[in-house]
């Protein structure tokens, strides 16, 4: 992809249609330093994941949201993706739900929770974290 276009994609998904930044020049120009566009070609693997296990689409039945919760959590270790963005490649609408699932995907594995084991155990041989 062009630098160009690199660009024009990172400023229309930090301004939207309105073309202006309330955070200013200086915070545009940080954000762009570690953007990553989550529809770049080396998220395709993981974005056709998703479309495949139905993983976005709006549910709280454990077996959707607990591969959410794991996909985030490698999202959060293996990329540089804001919350925002992981959120729009699993269709929620907001960051918060991913924070929660990163918060308690820690959780479980640290308790080792057997029903969170059992359910990521699939999503688990795609993708180490």
């Amino acid at each position: 992809m062009k630098e160009s276009e690199h660009i024009k994609r990172y400023l229309l998904a930090t301004l939207g249609e309105r073309g202006r930044s309330r955070g200013g020049l200086v915070r545009l120009i940080q954000g762009y330093s570690t953007w990553v566009d989550p529809n770049a070609d080396g998220l395709e693997y993981i974005r056709k994941y998703i479309e495949a296990n139905k993983l976005d689409k709006a549910t709280k039945e454990h077996g959707v949201s607990y591969q959410r919760f794991y996909l985030f959590a490698y999202l959060r270790k293996h990329t540089k993706l804001s919350y925002q963005a992981m959120a729009d490649m699993t269709g929620l609408d907001s960051h918060a739900s991913v924070m929660h699932g990163i918060k308690m995907h820690h959780r479980w594995i640290e308790d080792r929770d057997p029903e969170y084991l059992n359910i990521i155990s699939e999503v688990r041989k795609y993708f180490i974290i």
